[in-house]
């Protein structure tokens, strides 16, 4: 075998040693693997997660009650006149002895508890998380998820949620997956001094619902810090030291947790805030478009929102100024961003005055709504201008960053007859040729307004009479009850 050979016999070999083994034995590359495979994959393996946290937690809540019982056991027995029966409680089961006084409704609805309560962190990327990562000044969502595995009929529950008021605060809170179940009105209030969110609801009927997301909550980060708490709260109602604030009620029984400690049966959540510099509009994780799919896709796109014409309660005569509300309906608290409309009426019947006090836009015939810039602070007002000529008030207005405006006037038209007639109408433009959503609601670019009954009162129909001899035209204008106590913009802040 001469050299050449010898040299070409290494190469190969060489060669072949640096080929993968499929390539030696030619199969083909394993093909990629499904996105939808691997997403519930991820899914099947964070629900694990979740079941063996609660695992351990029911276990050590166990293993805790056995001790404390034992230990209570152990002191009764030593204090208690010889033969007389006791209550244990072991491993979470009340054990009644004979003569024993059976134990009140909530201490067996806690024994028999198994359901759970923590904090889910979603997003568009990955649905279940524990906790999240934002940068200052971003917007975040946070979920409040019920597991009740054993199905028990449940018939309401109360939450006290704390957050750290130093690092973060809440924006809007939906509870659309419950409210559905609702008997009345739930009970909802933040106290942003405590940093403290109540929520409490009574179902009508039981429900066995085995996972369901009583609040989904929407937050702003404020500073930046390496972890910020958001946490359950138990201490009792002052009203009635046996309630506890935070609960899943079966009737009159709290079943979550294990044993008798319910904070057994809760995940509090952890975030993450990092500085950001460069950050100049609130958002949620990711981008704008991912922000709309969240909120148009969860919750906006079943959240109208309405406006009103609301007349006055007075007859109207010839040479009266009336207050005519431009009232905001907005029932499901939805998040809004601007606020457009078009009012017009009979300029042959109707004249409108100016009233400006408070007011941002002065210029020219204003309509009026300086007294409502606490409830409804718009940061830029576009129009607010009136045409007698023409008989119409183009008004809109709009907001920097999305907030859940309340239901309520935010604006009133002052129009003085100036003719009978036994019929006209004032109403809402909503589009004429050329310009489209004079009359709109938005919020991120899409029209939530609903602009029919029971949400709206597009329309309305009013007399002007005559007036009697002797009669003293009304001037609504000049009504000081008219002005509610809101402060005026500095000089120089108006359009």
């Amino acid at each position: 075998m001469n050299l050449r050979t010898i040299a070409c016999l290494l190469a190969m070999t060489s060669t072949l040693c640096l080929m993968p083994l499929g390539a030696q034995n030619d199969e083909p590359p394993p093909p990629p693997e499904d996105p939808n495979v691997a997403r519930e994959r991820n899914l099947r393996e964070h629900d694990q997660k979740i079941r063996e946290i609660i695992r351990k937690r029911q276990e050590e809540a166990k293993q805790r009650s056995a001790r404390e019982a034992a230990a209570n056991q152990t002191q009764q027995q030593a204090s208690q006149p010889a033969g007389e029966a006791s209550l244990a409680e072991i491993g979470g089961a009340i054990e009644v002895t004979e003569n024993a006084t059976p134990p009140s409704n909530e201490k067996r609805g806690r024994a028999l508890g198994a359901t759970m309560l923590y904090y889910n962190f979603p997003t568009l990327r990955s649905e279940y998380q524990l906790d999240t990562i934002v940068k200052a000044g971003q917007e975040f969502v946070s979920e409040i998820i019920l597991l009740n595995d054993a199905e028990a009929p449940i018939t309401g529950v109360s939450l006290a949620l704390s957050y750290d008021k130093r690092f973060v605060e809440p924006v809007k809170i939906f509870d659309s997956q419950t409210r559905k179940f609702a008997s009345d009105t739930p009970e909802f209030r933040i106290d942003a001094r405590s940093g403290v969110i109540y929520y409490d609801i009574d179902f009508s009927a039981p429900v066995s619902m085995i996972e369901q997301t009583p609040l989904r909550i929407i937050w702003r980060a404020t500073r930046p810090t390496s972890h910020c708490a958001l946490n359950f709260v138990f201490d009792s109602y002052e009203s009635d030291p046996e309630v506890p604030l935070t609960a899943v009620w079966a009737g009159e029984r709290n079943i979550l947790g294990l044993g008798f400690d319910a904070v057994d049966g809760v995940l509090g959540g952890g975030v993450t805030i990092e500085s950001d510099d460069s950050t100049t509009r609130n958002r949620l994780q990711g981008k704008a478009s991912e922000l709309r799919e969240i909120y148009l896709g969860e919750v906006g796109a079943h959240s109208d929102a309405g406006l009103a014409i609301v007349p006055p309660r007075e007859s109207i005569q010839v040479g009266d100024i009336i207050p005519i509300q431009l009232r905001l309906s907005n029932p499901s608290g939805t998040m809004i961003d601007s606020i457009d409309f078009m009012l017009e009426w009979d300029p042959t019947v109707f004249r409108m005055v100016d009233r400006d006090r408070g007011n941002w836009v002065k210029r020219g015939i204003n309509a009026h709504d300086g007294p409502y810039v606490r409830d409804f602070p718009f940061d830029t007002i576009k129009y607010n201008e009136v045409r007698n000529d023409r008989g119409t008030l183009r008004y809109s207005a709009s907001l920097t960053e999305g907030q859940t405006l309340p239901s309520g006037t935010f604006v009133t038209a002052y129009l003085k007859a100036i003719r009978p007639t036994d019929g006209t109408s004032i109403r809402f433009l909503r589009s004429r040729p050329g310009e489209p959503n004079l009359t709109s609601i938005r919020y991120f670019g899409y029209d939530i307004s609903q602009l029919s009954a029971p949400l709206s009162v597009p329309n309305i129909q009013v007399r002007v009479l005559n007036p009697p001899p002797g009669y003293t035209p009304m001037d609504a204008s000049k009504d000081p009850t008219t002005e509610a106590a809101a402060p005026a913009p500095s000089e120089g802040e108006g359009a």
